[in-house]
Parts: structure tokens; sequence; C-alpha cells
């Protein structure tokens, strides 16, 4: 079959161009991420089997079947792999897709297989041309064929052998080098510089929290970020006050943490919410459900999950470990940011590590010298969509899960005293009074349906007080942790 593309070698071209055009055309779809991120096999095999056949009638296209013209082989290679990295980079500015390193390994893998199987079909068409030759200038023609038909089967069994081993072996490197990748660079990347590595700390802490009174304070960053636990501590030693506030944390979020919060048994569980929180407009934390998967019983994952949670909830290791591609590409930012730092006297990069695995009161914005983020006020002032701050009046899976957690805690005698973290009064007045109207009214019908007590924080702190919309400056989380901690040990 190769050989006539060799000899119709303009279809071969054409082929080349179609190929090329349907990559194009794929790369150019915009659809939102799915359960595995647009991870996993079919992906792989897309992305070496696209790239093998581009190259393949490329190379068909450029060397001909000709041994003379076998240096075209690597012109082929360099314009084939150019093509899957520009693809990438085209991938960039379409909605929803992203330059992924990976998939160029995958492609390089493909492109490479091509190559090999090439270049031994163009010798091994040489050995036969050697043979033919030798059996025109041979008297013995019947000794000769016979051992020319030997040597063709015993070559071609070789050639055959040689293209299987080659495709293992390409697939084994891709894999090792992927491997090594996720474990030497994404996943120290995701311990020390991003804030998703939170979720899996926070599982491991119920497993072992302290023989004490525990209280417990959920919430997004607002809480994270705005409670020194130590401080509270102070306020009643009988208590052992932990800060599990987790950024970009929903009820929907939180329903993964019930059973093992009921387990470790606290005294109680205050419930930081904002208006984010019962928005249908907010974050789909895809990544963060993905990278707790690990920690995670399978068999308990909620019934509120759509497919898609459930689906990321339930990812093996080899899966997560396909997932985790994702990362490379803010991995690299983040190392791009270290140098620019060193070289440039510029800012480094927020450092994560300590911050995810603590549960008193390490916040990332202590590691600013700011009061006041300098950006805050122009981009508010430049922003036009408040959404993700719209609170709809009917019910939603956020509201279902925040009701369905408070009667689970509750029926298992752990108090439940619902916050309203404070805002930044600038923001607040960007948020319109129906949103307003409706998170107020449905706090209150809750409050008064299962008998739990309200604080709220909302409006209380003037704007010097925060650091940006959503966060307390340290002055203003030290007044607020102090003003929590006598309130919640008045309740309880």
């Amino acid at each position: 079959m190769i050989f006539w593309f060799e000899k119709h070698n303009k279809i071969s071209g054409a082929i080349v161009i179609l190929i090329a055009i349907v990559i194009f055309y794929l790369s150019s779809l915009s659809f939102e991420s799915t359960s595995s991120g647009g991870f996993g096999w079919k992906t792989i095999v897309y992305h070496f089997y696209a790239f093998f056949f581009l190259s393949l009638f490329l190379l068909i296209f450029l060397v001909k079947g000709k041994f003379q013209k076998r240096n075209f082989i690597f012109l082929a290679l360099i314009l084939s792999i150019s093509y899957g990295i520009s693809d990438e980079i085209h991938q960039f500015f379409v909605p929803f897709r992203s330059f992924t390193i990976f998939d160029i390994f995958v492609d390089l893998a493909g492109v490479l297989f091509a190559g090999y199987l090439y270049l031994l079909i163009i010798l091994g068409k040489k050995t036969k041309n050697k043979h033919i030759q030798g059996k025109s200038i041979s008297k013995k023609k019947g000794i000769i064929q016979k051992k020319s038909k030997i040597k063709k089967k015993n070559t071609s069994m070789k050639h055959e052998f040689k293209i299987y081993f080659l495709l293992v072996i390409a697939l084994i490197l891709a894999f090792g080098i992927y491997f090594l990748i996720i474990s030497l660079y994404v996943n120290p990347f995701l311990e020390n510089y991003s804030d998703l590595n939170r979720g899996s700390k926070i599982l491991q802490f119920y497993q072992e929290t302290e023989d004490c009174n525990q209280i417990y304070y959920w919430g997004s960053s607002s809480i994270k970020e705005d409670i020194d636990a130590n401080l509270i501590d102070k306020i009643n030693p009988a208590y052992c006050n932990y800060n599990l506030g987790n950024p970009a944390s929903t009820p929907l979020r939180r329903l993964i943490e019930l059973k093992p919060t009921i387990s470790s048994k606290p005294s109680a569980v205050i419930f930081g919410v904002t208006y984010t929180s019962f928005s249908d407009n907010w974050l789909f934390p895809y990544d963060q459900y993905a990278l707790i998967s690990k920690d995670i019983e399978k068999k308990e994952i909620p019934i509120f999950y759509n497919e898609t949670y459930k689906e990321l909830l339930s990812m093996n290791e080899l899966k997560l470990l396909l997932y985790k591609r994702k990362f490379i590409a803010p991995a690299t930012k983040n190392l791009l940011e270290h140098i620019r730092s060193k070289f440039f006297k510029t800012k480094n990069p927020s450092y994560f590590k300590e911050y995810n695995q603590d549960f008193k009161s390490e916040g990332i914005l202590l590691q600013e010298t700011e009061e006041n983020d300098p950006q805050f006020n122009f981009t508010l002032e430049n922003k036009k969509d408040f959404s993700e701050y719209a609170v709809p009046p009917k019910e939603n899976i956020e509201k279902s899960s925040f009701e369905f957690i408070i009667k689970e805690l509750s029926k298992n005698n752990i108090k439940v005293i619902i916050v309203e973290a404070p805002m930044n009064p600038l923001l607040l007045d960007k948020i319109d009074s129906e949103s307003k109207d409706n998170f107020e009214g449905y706090l209150k019908n809750i409050s008064e349906k299962h008998k739990i007590s309200i604080l709220d924080y909302t409006s209380v702190y003037d704007s010097n007080y925060f650091y940006d919309g959503h966060h307390l400056n340290k002055k203003g989380r030290e007044i607020f942790s102090q003003d929590l901690g006598l309130e919640i040990f008045r309740i309880i």
C-alpha cells in the first residue's frame, strides 16, 4: 500500500494537507472541561496516530521511497513536530483549551515512530533491489532464488519485529518521560506553590485530630485568610479551634468532608458563607475533586454530585496521573516567575506548603507586604460582571447541600453556627439588592427552621481593614478573630 502512495505522490501530498486541516479544525473546537479534564487514553491515541499519519504521508511525499532522498526524512520530522507545537499554541487561544506540553511529547512519539518505520521501509527496499540485481547477474537462478526467498522472509520478519519493538519502546519512553515530569516537576509545584493541595491535607487532618473539644471553621478563602485560630484558642483554652477554610469551597464541595467530620466528633462546626457560596455562576472545582480522589472512599461519594464530579472523585492512580498533565503549564509559569524574580527583583510567587497543611493561623496574605492590594480599586472599577455573587431565589444544589450538612451535623449532636463572612463595603455596593435579599432571606429561613445561630459580619468592617474584596488584612484579621471568638463562646 505504501508503495502505491509513493507512486501516486500527489495523493500523499493531498492527504498531508487534509490531515493538517482536520487537526486544525479539531483544535479550534471549544468545549468546557469534562470529568477527566480532556485527558485520557483517547486523547493519547488521537495525538499519537494523528501525527504518526501526518508524518508518514509527509515522508512519502518528500522521500518518495528513494534511498537517495533519505535526508528529507529529517526535514519531514521537523515539519511535523513544528506543526504539533503550533497546534498547541493555537489551542492556547481557544476558549476552554490550553497549551499542553505532554501533548507535544505524544505528538513527538508518533512522529518519531513514523520516521523509524519509513526508514526501515526504504532500507528494506534498498536491500531488495540488491537482491534483484544479484539475481540478474547470477547463472544459478534456482539456488539463488531459493536463498533470496529465505533471506527475504527472514528480512521481512526482522523488519516486522523491529517495528513492533520500536513502537513499544516509543510508548514506554513517552510514558516514562511523562511520569518523571509529573513526579519531579508537577507534584512539587502542587505541594509548594498551589492551594489545590489543601483539600487533600484537610481530609488527612480528620484522621489525626486531637482528643479535645474541637471547633472546626469551614468556608472558602475568606475563612482561611480571615481567622487566626491561635488567637481564638487564647480566649477559651478549653477548646481547640481549627481553621479548615479552603479556597473556592462551597457547601457542595464540603459534602465530601461530612462523614469524616462526623467521625472525628467536633463540638461545633462554624460554617462561613458568602454570596458565592450559593451562586450558580462561581467556579467549577474539577481540579479540586480530581486531586482528592486518592484520599476518599469511592463507595462514599455523596449522591448530590453529578456524573462529572463522581467520575473525578472516582479516579484511580493511573487516571489521576494522566489528569495531572494539565498542571504542567502552571508549573512552568511558576518556574518562569521564580527566574524573573531572581534576575529582575520582581515579587516571588506565593509559597503554599505551610498554608496547605496549617489549620491554625497561616494565611497566604501574611506573605504580602502591603496592607491593601494596590490593584484592587482599579480591578473593581473596571469589573462589569458580578454574576458570581448572584444568589437565586429558588433552591439549587448548593442550598440543598448546605441544608443537608446542617441536618446531618445536628443529628449527630454537633453544634452548627452560621457566619456571614466579612466583605469589603466597596465590593458589597456592587452586588445587586435582589441577591442580597435572597441571601439574607434564605439564611434567616435556615436559621429558624433548624434553630441555629447566625453571626452576620458582612458589613461590619471598614474597607481599610481589607486587603481586597473578600479578605481582611492583618489588622482586620486580628480584630475579626477576636470578635468572632467571643461571640462563638458566648453561644456555645
